[in-house]
């Protein structure tokens, strides 16, 4: 099995469904963490990857999975096969004294019949120490 599929297989097996969907991680920064968001938006890449810039200072990665996870999440939380789910990371800063406070979200949305979208929590050591790594290069100091 690929290294990405691991990862992805590793996320689903700590699904907790949630409708608030909490901080994976988070970093300060000195200035601005344009190279945060560029490092991002490097990693965004593929035909599976979507990149949606939310606003300014908010990207989200969506990502479909694997046939066969994409099943499984969609057996496990009701979803639809008309839009299917996806894996969702999103990055954010803010400023915060002093700085900028980078957040990072990590979790499944699975579109359901009704219409509406389901937010599934992920909680993932391995992911949690890439998102570091990845606000380390950037030049941020993770919290």
């Amino acid at each position: 099995m690929p290294r990405q599929h691991l990862l992805i297989f590793s996320l689903l097996c700590a699904c907790a469904p949630q409708d608030v969907v909490p901080p994976s991680g988070a970093a300060r920064f000195s200035d601005y963490p344009e190279s945060l968001f560029a490092a991002f938006r490097s990693e965004c890449e593929g035909p599976e990857a979507q990149m949606i810039e939310v606003g300014r200072d908010t990207l989200e990665c969506r990502r479909y999975m694997p046939p066969d996870l994409t099943a499984g999440v969609i057996l496990r939380h009701n979803g639809t096969l008309d839009d299917l789910p996806r894996l969702v990371i999103r990055f954010s800063a803010r400023p915060d004294r002093p700085g900028y406070l980078a957040l990072t979200e990590y979790f499944l949305r699975v579109p359901q019949a009704d219409g509406t979208t389901r937010k599934v929590s992920q909680d993932s050591a391995r992911l949690h120490r890439r998102i570091q790594r990845v606000y380390r290069r950037a030049g941020g100091v993770p919290e």
